[in-house]
């Protein structure tokens, strides 16, 4: 990762909640165009079984 991305990070991390949110949505959005292969299946499978056991974590607090 690159210094202006790890800064990007930092920096959304250093947002309040409700901004992250707003923030995060309009990422999102943003029509990207990347390669096919340019995120390993097993990347993918990570990144989503994360989000589903954070969204289950935070239904049960609910």
């Amino acid at each position: 990762m690159t210094a202006t991305a790890q800064q990007f990070i930092s920096m959304f991390k250093a947002l309040p909640a409700n901004e992250q949110k707003e923030m995060l949505l309009n990422l999102l959005r943003l029509p990207i165009e990347i390669p096919d292969d340019a995120v390993a299946d097993e990347e993918l499978r990570i990144a989503a079984d994360t989000l589903f056991l954070t969204l289950d974590h935070r239904e049960l607090r609910h």
